[in-house]
């Protein structure tokens, strides 16, 4: 203990050390989640981006910059997804894909894992932060 009082230093300063935010592109359909989701992940340092499935040029430009790519596979023809998931993982091969969406069987869960989805979150049985957990999870890796 006596080296710790004699030491010169702010104790501050041990503990700012820098974060690198890192940046999340969420593609939720329904307004309510994107919200609530978007809340979870800047509450823990993500930089969120928001965009529809339908404007890929919003998405485009957004795909450059992003670490992470949340996509809710709700809401459109899964055919649309699937291919748009594709390309991504053609494209953008740096970024990591999480899903989210309702139960997936095997044998629809390992299509969306051969085009480069990490992780799936079944929306009835998670919350919010376990999509954060994820993310922070992968990036941590």
């Amino acid at each position: 203990m006596d080296y710790v009082t004699r030491q010169k230093f702010n104790i501050n300063e041990l503990t700012n050390v820098p974060r690198i935010q890192k940046r999340v592109l969420l593609i939720i359909g329904e307004e309510y989640l994107r919200e609530i989701y978007c809340r979870h992940l800047e509450a823990d340092d993500f930089e969120v981006l928001v965009s529809n499935f339908g404007n890929h040029f919003a998405i485009a430009k957004f795909l450059n910059s992003s670490d992470i790519l949340i996509i809710d596979l709700k809401n459109s023809e899964e055919d649309d997804k699937l291919d748009f998931l594709k390309s991504i993982s053609r494209e953008f091969p740096r970024i990591s894909i999480i899903t989210i969406g309702h139960s997936l069987d095997e044998k629809r869960l390992l299509p969306l894992m051969a085009l480069g989805v990490v992780g799936h979150l079944d929306r009835r049985f998670s919350r919010p932060q376990d999509l954060v957990n994820i993310a922070r999870t992968i990036l941590t890796r």
